[in-house]
């Protein structure tokens, strides 16, 4: 339970700095135009 727990929030983490990531090449792209 306790392991199954902790991939989940690394998975939540994952997707948050996926999407963090994402956002700041949007925004770099968006400034170069």
């Amino acid at each position: 339970m306790e392991a199954r727990k902790s991939t989940m929030d690394f998975i939540v983490l994952g997707v948050g700095a996926l999407f963090f990531g994402l956002s700041i090449v949007y925004v770099k792209a968006c400034d170069r135009i």
